[in-house]
């Protein structure tokens, strides 16, 4: 117990939490609620895009398109992934495309996870709605790592995208 206070007493303190609270929750808040929330065809429109997300959200597909399995890179280098994002219902301003990595440990924990997001580079051709993403991963050391791709909401009223408890993970259909 002495070890746990004097190695974490710094970082961990009621103090630390009520700043946190306020630079990372309440200020945002205060500050989203005063520029848009205030304006009733704002909070409207911002009502039916939530809406029409939750209506279309489980017609999202993502598909990977390179395949890195088992290739050797030296750490401080990067990889480049790519993924194409279906959208049949949902404008692609309206969500944010991530590759979510970490480091896989031998006893298959994932450490160090890493989420960042991807860059649109171009509408796939032949298939209506689709998009492809691309992101580069840095590999900060040696070893295994993983990698996957989420699609999240995005919309400039959203404090967290998380918030909506909508998450769209590739699958392997």
């Amino acid at each position: 117990m002495k070890h746990s206070i004097i190695s974490t007493g710094g970082k961990y303190s009621t103090s630390r939490m009520v700043v946190d609270y306020v630079d990372k929750l309440y200020m945002p808040l205060i500050n989203l609620t005063n520029q848009y929330f205030t304006n009733l065809e704002e909070v409207t429109s911002y009502h039916a895009w939530k809406e029409e997300l939750f209506n279309n959200w489980n017609d999202i597909k993502i598909y990977q398109t390179s395949n890195l399995e088992n290739i050797t890179l030296d750490a401080g280098n990067h990889i480049e992934v790519s993924c194409a994002v279906e959208l049949p219902n949902i404008d692609r301003n309206n969500i944010e495309v991530e590759a979510y990595y970490g480091k896989i440990l031998d006893n298959g924990v994932v450490k160090s996870m890493q989420i960042i997001p991807m860059q649109f580079q171009e509408e796939v051709e032949g298939k209506a709605n689709t998009y492809l993403y691309k992101a580069k991963i840095e590999l900060t050391t040696g070893g295994n790592y993983g990698y996957t791709f989420r699609v999240m909401p995005r919309h400039k009223m959203l404090l967290d995208s998380a918030n909506l408890d909508l998450v769209k993970w590739i699958t392997n259909e």
